[in-house]
């Protein structure tokens, strides 16, 4: 016979197993979306019952992981939902549903937050897909999605864009009044894109696609004094084993003076791979606080095989987001680097993909990040040492400001003797260990 004490705590466990179990389920089921994996999409009748149907199902599953998931306190969010459901969910057709579900995602006043329709994901997974590692692009734009929608990462010299003067940093709000996903390029077709700037402004620019020069998405070479280069174009696992074998191409070298590392048009990416870059920059601490409504977690500090401790240069603009916002902010706090160019993104809130039930993708911002000494970015970015920001006329004539200021760097160190950068094997070094190198 059990005693009164344990007769209450199997009482008591009878009671909170089936909590534990709802919410160990609610965790299992959220279908959170994998790279270049597509779900099955769904098609029904504009204007149909099944259609309504579709989107009430799609309604209700992402208000209910954005209630649930949603890294700030949604309690004014989740009447709202309620009260514009049956208006949203009544819309005829796929473009339109999404339109007005992103209305009401719009209220959570996060840029990472939004939900795109099965279509436009198909198309977008395919531009991804398509674009390759060096492609060149008709109009002159490299594109991509970041926290604030999709915004221009690069502009390349000579194009249609540069000659209308369109800068870096710039949202790309539609093509011909319709949604981005929508356009199909036509070449030597003109087409009207509406961008918006950083302040706010729109542009309206009728842009004709003509063969353009490659754009390299990554980028390793030796400028003239003995600075080694560095340019990519995402914090991913392909780029991290590019830049590990970048650094072991470069171990030993005497004769490099120091490095300048091109975070320009860098849309971001994985933060546990800017921590490792970050070591391997010879940065200590933590790299990275993420907080959720669940508490805090340190992303870092890593321990990368090669370490370099050298002269350092960091070149950032407006396009700059993200992961790549962070490791730009810990090397300046920490001393580490001179940062050169303009005021970042400010687009740095952990996001994840999540898969709705007709086969569309809600993005939801789920964790706030700050650096390792606990700095917000998001909304106002980092601010470089040196500004040295992009101008229409800079772009249209070919010049780089930044890299105008990278040049006088390296006319100083051509005439100076001192300045050595050699890359470290951890291993050789007795400190490694705790990252005081």
């Amino acid at each position: 016979m059990l005693s009164p004490k344990r007769q209450g705590c199997r009482s008591l466990l009878r009671l909170l197993l089936p909590v534990c179990l709802a919410a160990l389920a609610g965790c299992h089921s959220v279908p959170y979306a994998r790279d270049g994996v597509l779900p099955a999409r769904i098609d029904v009748a504009d204007g149909s019952a099944q259609r309504t149907a579709l989107n009430a199902r799609t309604y209700d599953a992402a208000i209910g992981h954005a209630r649930r998931l949603f890294y700030r306190d949604t309690a004014n969010f989740t009447p709202l939902a309620r009260r514009r459901r049956a208006s949203v969910i009544a819309r005829p057709d796929e473009s339109s549903f999404y339109s007005a579900l992103n209305e009401v995602l719009g209220t959570l006043d996060d840029a990472h937050s939004h939900a795109m329709g099965p279509g436009e994901r198909a198309i977008s997974e395919q531009i991804m897909r398509d674009s390759g590692k060096e492609s060149g692009n008709g109009y002159g734009l490299i594109k991509a999605v970041s926290g604030k929608g999709k915004s221009v990462l690069a502009v390349v010299p000579g194009s249609a864009a540069s000659e209308a003067g369109i800068l870096p940093g710039w949202q790309l709000l539609s093509i011909d009044g319709r949604p981005l996903w929508m356009h199909q390029e036509r070449e030597r077709q003109p087409a009207r894109f509406l961008f918006m700037d950083r302040e706010g402004r729109r542009h309206e620019h009728d842009l004709i696609p003509v063969p353009s020069p490659a754009v390299r998405m990554r980028e390793s070479r030796y400028l003239p004094g003995g600075l080694l280069y560095l340019h990519w174009k995402s914090f991913d696992d392909d780029s991290l084993q590019w830049l590990h074998a970048a650094f072991a191409a470069a171990h030993g070298e005497d004769t490099m003076k120091g490095m300048v590392i091109d975070l320009r048009g860098n849309a971001g990416g994985l933060a546990r791979v800017g921590a490792e870059v970050y070591a391997m920059l010879d940065g200590k601490g933590v790299f990275a606080w993420l907080k959720s409504r669940q508490g805090q977690d340190a992303v870092g500090p890593a321990s990368p095989p090669l370490r370099y401790g050298g002269a350092l240069l960091v070149l950032v603009d407006a396009a700059s987001a993200s992961t790549a916002e962070l490791l730009a902010a810990r090397l300046q706090e920490t001393g580490r680097a001179v940062l050169i160019g303009e005021t970042t993104a400010g687009a740095v809130v952990a996001s994840r993909g999540i898969n709705l039930p007709d086969g569309g993708l809600l993005s939801l911002g789920m964790r706030e990040i700050r650096t390792g000494d606990g700095r917000l970015l998001e909304g106002t970015g980092v601010t470089p040492d040196l500004p040295a920001p992009w101008t229409p006329e800079a772009i249209r004539e070919g010049r780089d400001p930044a890299w105008e200021v990278v040049t006088m760097f390296v006319e100083e160190l051509a005439k100076s003797s001192a300045g050595k950068g050699k890359i470290e094997d951890a291993d050789e070094n007795p400190a490694a260990d705790d990252k005081d190198i």
